[in-house]
């Protein structure tokens, strides 16, 4: 599933619960990374980990989520 959204199109509401929930799903349980999620979605770097991030969910170097 393709989530690409027309370039720097402001992202809210429930379109943006959505696709964290998908970078979410992606990142943890199929372990994609935060580039390949970004080319999976067309977001940028900085929109796709600042979401990760907020959702605390980002992988510390080792691999395991932050605590």
């Amino acid at each position: 599933m393709h989530n690409k959204v027309k370039k720097g199109s402001r992202l809210t509401g429930e379109r943006r619960e959505i696709l964290l929930a998908v970078l979410i799903y992606k990142y943890l349980e199929r372990n994609m990374s935060i580039r390949a999620l970004v080319a999976d979605t067309g977001r940028s770097y900085g929109t796709v980990h600042l979401m990760l991030s907020d959702a605390g969910v980002l992988r510390s170097k080792g691999g395991k989520p932050r605590q």
